[in-house]
C-alpha cells in the first residue's frame, strides 16, 4: 500500500516533466556569408563548410521566428567564434602548413518552450601550391585596383615616364613596370649591373590594405650596393630571380622603376612561398 501512495503522489511530476519536453520545431534557417573561396552545404538547421588554407571571416546568419540562440560548450581550439543578437562569426586562421582539418560547432536556438539545436562544421583544407598562386594573383590584382594599368608595351618601348606613369604588363612575365626615369645609358649582356632597392611584401598589403615599412638598401647609404650580371648565369645573378632584369631588356638603362615581381620572377626563397613584391629600383654602371 504504501508503495502505491508513493506512485500516486509522483505521478503528476512526471506528467509536468514530460510536458516541458516539447518536441523541436522548424524556428529558424541557415545563410552563410564567406569572405573567401570556399564550398558550402546548407541544411534545414546545419550547414557544412570546406575553405582552403588561407585565413578568412564566415559571418553564419540565423534566419526566423525565435527569441535567442546559444552557443554550445564546446568550439574547435582552432576557431575563434563570436555570436551577435541572430549571427555566428568564426575566423579561420591560416593553416599554416598543417594538415586538412574539421571542427565543429554547435547552438541552440529557442523560443518559448521550444528549441532547435543546429550546427556548424568547418573543413579547412591543406593549403596547395595552385591555392598559393591564386591567393598571389588576387594580392597583386588588389595592388593594381588603385593604379593605372596597361595590357600592352607601347611602340619602340616608349613609356610614359615619372611617379604617375601607368604600370605596364611585362609580357607573360607577370611583371608589372612603373617607369620613373629611363635613363642616359643602356645595360650590355654580360655587364655587371649595380642597384639600390627597397620592397614592400603584397601578401601584406592584400591583408591589411597598407604597404607598411620598406626593406632594402635604397635609402641606406651604409649598406652595400647590390649587383648582378645582366644575362648571367652566376650564382650572384641568379640570387635574384628573372624579373629584376626586365626592365634593362626594355631599354631602362640606368634608370629608376617601380616593379610588381611575382613569386616565380623573384628571389630563390619567394619563388617556394609564393610571395609577390612590389619593388622600387634604381640601376648603375658602377658603384656609388
Amino acid at each position: 500500500m504504501k508503495l502505491i501512495k508513493y506512485l500516486i503522489f509522483l505521478l503528476p511530476f512526471l506528467f509536468a516533466a514530460c510536458g516541458d519536453n516539447e518536441p523541436e520545431q522548424n524556428l529558424f534557417s541557415i545563410a552563410v556569408q564567406p569572405v573567401g573561396e570556399g564550398e558550402i552545404a546548407i541544411g534545414q538547421h546545419d550547414c557544412e563548410i570546406t575553405v582552403n588554407g588561407y585565413g578568412q571571416y564566415i559571418t553564419v546568419d540565423l534566419l526566423g521566428d525565435f527569441d535567442s540562440f546559444r552557443l554550445g560548450n564546446t568550439i574547435p581550439s582552432w576557431l575563434m567564434v563570436t555570436s551577435g543578437e541572430r549571427c555566428i562569426k568564426i575566423a579561420v586562421p591560416d593553416i599554416a602548413g598543417a594538415d586538412t582539418r574539421t571542427g565543429k560547432i554547435e547552438f541552440t536556438v529557442f523560443k518559448g518552450k521550444a528549441q532547435n539545436s543546429g550546427s556548424i562544421t568547418i573543413t579547412q583544407k591543406e593549403l596547395t601550391f595552385e591555392d598559393m598562386l591564386k591567393h598571389e594573383d588576387k594580392a597583386i590584382k588588389a595592388f593594381l585596383e588603385n593604379q593605372t594599368v596597361i595590357d600592352e608595351l607601347p611602340s619602340g618601348n616608349t613609356f610614359e615616364t615619372g611617379s604617375d606613369a601607368p604600370f605596364y604588363k611585362l609580357g607573360g612575365t607577370g611583371v608589372y613596370i612603373q617607369v620613373i626615369s629611363k635613363g642616359s645609358e643602356s645595360f650590355n649582356v654580360g655587364e655587371r649591373v649595380y642597384f639600390r632597392f627597397e620592397r614592400w611584401q603584397l601578401l601584406t598589403y592584400f591583408t591589411t590594405g597598407k604597404l607598411n615599412n620598406s626593406l632594402g638598401n635604397f635609402n641606406d647609404v651604409s649598406q652595400n650596393t647590390a649587383f648582378f650580371t645582366f644575362g648571367g648565369q652566376e650564382t650572384s645573378t641568379k640570387q635574384w630571380g628573372e624579373g629584376i632584369q626586365l626592365p634593362l631588356k626594355y631599354d631602362i638603362g640606368n634608370g629608376e622603376v617601380n616593379l610588381i615581381i611575382p613569386s616565380q620572377q623573384g628571389l630563390q626563397t619567394e619563388i617556394a612561398n609564393v610571395t609577390p613584391f612590389l619593388y622600387h629600383i634604381r640601376y648603375f654602371k658602377s658603384i656609388i
